[in-house]
């Protein structure tokens, strides 16, 4: 019980074999899943990877332009997994909620959070009806930053069903990131969108820490270039 409300919370982990990634440098060939006990889920599905059933949806999306540099279907399929995690945990939560929900979070795993959530600033302007769903100020990259999101029940409905719309998306010809996908996907629905004062960077499969230009402290950007070095290390050794 936090600020007078209830907290549950869901996980849904999507399990690669192994990670390839030329683009990223992230070449890792298992996952130990370490940290996952640190969260007490009430409920929590670690999904392994299956590629196959994606294939179809994925012949279709990898003639989208994402915007990505990348000449592979990678980020095509990374942006799939995505998705069809945030729709399982939806559902997870419908199932155990119902409608019952004031309030939703949604945060990827695979980024290390610089701040502490503050939930009396933050849900206020959700409950007040200003906002349907709130994401980061920081790599909004011409859309709406996907990485962390504080949505009322509604927006977190569409939020989490952005695989539905993957057709729609191909079928606008139009070359969107995935921030754009989501921002594309707000304005279509008639959502509000506010800010979150919730900072973030991407961490890679093997423990490199992504610059995402943040103005950071003098002890962060120290232990950030330390994992740097070490991400650098393994890399060459597994070479």
């Amino acid at each position: 019980m936090q600020y007078g409300a209830q907290v549950k919370l869901f996980g849904h982990f999507n399990i690669p074999q192994g990670i390839n990634n030329p683009r990223s440098g992230e070449n890792v060939g298992s996952f130990k899943n370490r940290g996952v006990d640190l969260l007490q889920f009430d409920q929590v599905i670690m999904a392994p990877q299956r590629d196959e059933e994606n294939a179809v949806l994925l012949e279709t999306f990898k003639h989208h332009d994402l915007q990505s540099n990348d000449p592979t279907t990678n980020s095509h399929r990374n942006l799939i997994n995505q998705y069809r995690s945030l729709q399982a945990v939806m559902q997870m939560i419908k199932n155990a909620e119902g409608d019952e929900i004031d309030a939703i979070l949604f945060a990827r795993p695979d980024v290390e959070y610089l701040d502490q959530l503050v939930p009396a600033d933050a849900l206020p302007k959700l409950l007040d009806g200003r906002f349907d769903l709130l994401t980061p100020t920081w790599q909004r990259w011409g859309g709406l930053n996907d990485r962390v999101c504080m949505c009322n029940l509604r927006a977190a409905k569409v939020y989490a069903d952005r695989i539905s719309i993957i057709n729609d998306v191909v079928a606008t010809n139009k070359p969107m990131n995935a921030e754009s996908i989501l921002l594309h996907t707000v304005q279509n629905n008639l959502l509000k969108n506010g800010d979150l004062s919730l900072r973030g960077v991407r961490v890679r499969a093997t423990g490199y820490t992504v610059d995402e230009g943040l103005d950071l402290d003098y002890f962060t950007r120290l232990r950030f270039f330390k994992r740097r070095v070490i991400s650098k290390i393994r890399r060459t050794l597994n070479q």
